[in-house]
């Protein structure tokens, strides 16, 4: 697994200030798998629509990959 070198939640929580969406972003978290190998899912949207989903072995990738998938969605990070 990668780590991230970049903050892209910071980047995420900078972007949805500046658009006025700060206040409408959901974070809804879950596992999966047996407990010695634990898959973390993060999912990011706001309302009804998801824009990013990460899963990883741990929580905090999960989010950063999920912030980062948001950003893409949005036309604000490349791949």
């Amino acid at each position: 697994m990668a780590a991230y070198n970049v903050d892209y939640i910071l980047m995420l929580n900078n972007y949805l200030q500046a658009t006025g969406e700060a206040p409408y972003l959901i974070w809804a978290y879950d596992q999966e798998g047996p407990q010695h190998q634990v898959i973390h899912r993060a999912i990011a949207r706001l309302g009804n629509t998801v824009w990013g989903e990460g899963r990883a072995p741990s929580r905090s990738v999960a989010r950063q990959m999920a912030a980062h998938m948001f950003l893409f969605n949005r036309g604000q990070v490349q791949g």
